[in-house]
């Protein structure tokens, strides 16, 4: 397949990738406030632009953890 397809590497000419991190809270979770805290949260850590591939795993660890220090530290709203 490798040889007869198509290769793509990230590293030249197409530098973009779609990456999620799919964050799951309870139905009795304050949406509101968990809407509220991954804007927050994301809009901290990436700002405004698009995050240079290299940086992908780096910044999904960081968005992770405070992530789930913000639902530790919710008082019980978010879970």
């Amino acid at each position: 397949m490798v040889l007869k397809g198509s290769v793509f590497s990230y590293s030249q000419g197409f530098r973009f990738i779609w990456d999620e991190i799919k964050i799951v809270f309870t139905t009795t979770s304050d949406c509101r406030l968990a809407k509220e805290m991954l804007l927050r949260v994301t809009k901290a850590a990436i700002g405004d632009y698009v995050v240079d591939y290299t940086k992908r795993s780096a910044l999904k660890d960081q968005l992770f953890t405070t992530i789930v220090e913000e639902v530790a530290n919710s008082d019980g709203r978010l879970e």
